[in-house]
């Protein structure tokens, strides 16, 4: 919905297995629907058209539509952005130790990574869509 005006802006169907079906939680950013399950499920959908995006393991997401990114752990202090329009996966990030939180600036030109430990980093991920070639989001993380 929209919040100043309570329309709707776009809806997804999801299909599920067999059984009972609940999220942790659920939020949008753009086109984009992020649902989250088992604290480590993440599954995006586009509001446009309702197709699944991606299916990925990690820590909760953070997503910014303004610069179209979003980002999440995958696996302790492995940090993976991705376009938001697409899923591709357009960098990753290494870090000392597990992430406790992220969160893109209002532009969406800089992302806050906060460690475990209370360390703090902020990437400039403004010009990362230029610079990088995407990879499809299923492809395997390097080792």
């Amino acid at each position: 919905l929209d919040a100043r005006f309570g329309e709707s802006v776009g809806g997804v169907l999801i299909q599920v297995g067999s059984g009972p079906a609940s999220y942790d939680a659920a939020f949008s950013a753009g086109d984009a629907l992020f649902l989250l399950k088992d604290g480590k499920r993440v599954s995006v959908y586009s509001l446009q058209d309702g197709s699944l995006k991606a299916r990925l393991v990690g820590g909760v997401p953070t997503a910014n539509a303004q610069n179209k990114l979003f980002a999440m752990e995958e696996g302790p202090g492995r940090l993976f952005i991705y376009d938001l329009t697409t899923a591709a996966k357009l960098e990753q990030q290494f870090f000392p130790e597990s992430i406790a939180y992220t969160h893109f600036s209002v532009d969406g030109n800089r992302l806050l990574v906060l460690t475990r430990h209370q360390v703090a980093y902020v990437l400039d991920v403004s010009s990362m869509r230029s610079a990088l070639a995407p990879t499809p989001a299923s492809a395997s993380p390097p080792r």
